[in-house]
C-alpha cells in the first residue's frame, strides 16, 4: 500500500489537473462566459484562479480520501515526511493544473480539450509509475516514462512517503514544469 498511495494520489491529480480542468474552462471560452465576465468587477483572472483553487480542492479532497481509507481499511502507513510530502504533492498539483491550462487554452471546443486531456492522461499513468511501476516496465517504455511530467510527480510523492526525499532535481523538475505551463498557457490562452 505505501507503494501504491503515492500513485493513486498522482493518479488523481493528473485526472483533474489533464481532463477536469481543460474541460471547464474551454466550456466557459465556448459559452462566452470569460467574454462577459471581462465587464463585471470580476475579471477572468480571478476566475481563472477561482477555477484552479477549486480544483486543487477536489484534488486534494480525493487524495484524501484515498489515503484515509488506505491508513483505515489497508494499513497504509502515514508518510515518513510530510513536509516534503507536502511540497512534493503541491508543485506536482500546481504542474499538472498548468498542463491543463495549456491544453484549455490549445484546444477549440470542451469536447476536444477533454479528449486532448484524456489522450495526455492514459499513457501517462501507465508509464509514469503511477499505476504499473517502473521497474515492471521493458527499457524502451521506461525511458519514455522519464519523461513524462507526471513521473517527476509520483516520485516526489513515492520518496517523501518512504522519506527518502523527494530530492531537489525532482522538485526543481517539477518547478520547471509549472514554470514553462504556466508562461506557455498564458501566451496562448484565448478569452474568446
Amino acid at each position: 500500500m505505501d507503494v501504491l498511495a503515492p500513485g493513486l494520489v498522482a493518479m488523481i491529480l493528473a485526472e483533474v489537473g489533464l481532463t477536469s480542468l481543460p474541460g471547464l474552462l474551454s466550456s466557459y471560452r465556448e459559452r462566452g462566459i470569460l467574454r462577459r465576465l471581462a465587464v463585471t468587477p470580476v475579471s477572468p483572472t480571478r476566475l481563472l484562479a477561482a477555477q484552479l483553487l477549486a480544483h486543487l480542492a477536489a484534488a486534494t479532497a480525493g487524495a484524501a480520501l484515498v489515503v484515509g481509507v488506505g491508513m483505515a481499511l489497508f494499513g497504509l502507513n502515514p508518510p515518513r515526511d510530510p513536509a516534503r510530502l507536502l511540497a512534493a504533492y503541491l508543485l506536482g498539483a500546481l504542474a499538472l493544473l498548468a498542463i491543463g491550462s495549456v491544453v484549455a487554452a490549445l484546444a477549440p471546443t470542451p469536447r476536444v480539450a477533454e479528449a486532448a486531456g484524456l489522450v495526455v492522461f492514459f499513457p501517462m499513468i501507465f508509464l509514469s509509475g503511477a499505476v504499473v511501476p517502473r521497474e515492471s516496465l521493458s527499457d524502451g517504455m521506461r525511458r519514455i516514462g522519464e519523461l513524462l511530467p507526471l513521473t517527476p510527480v509520483v516520485d516526489g510523492l513515492r520518496a517523501a512517503w518512504d522519506g527518502s526525499g523527494p530530492g531537489l532535481l525532482t522538485l526543481a523538475a517539477l518547478a520547471a514544469i509549472l514554470v514553462v505551463a504556466t508562461a506557455v498557457a498564458a501566451r496562448t490562452f484565448r478569452w474568446e
